[in-house]
């Protein structure tokens, strides 16, 4: 739910966002290695029920 808030919040304002999550099913929408590396900024929060953002 915060990652899909997270995410529209960024739409509304026109930037590129992916919201990496990790929940009771795993982790999804992983950000990987190129991702980081290619990104204007990578915020990262714990515990891991919350979410990772990459902005593109």
């Amino acid at each position: 739910m915060a990652a899909e808030k997270l995410a529209q919040a960024a739409q509304s304002r026109g930037v590129g966002m992916k919201v990496e999550t990790h929940g009771s099913i795993g982790a999804e929408n992983v950000c990987d290695d190129n991702d980081v590396r290619t990104t204007d900024g990578v915020s990262s929060r714990t515990p891991s029920a919350t979410p990772r953002w990459c902005q593109a």
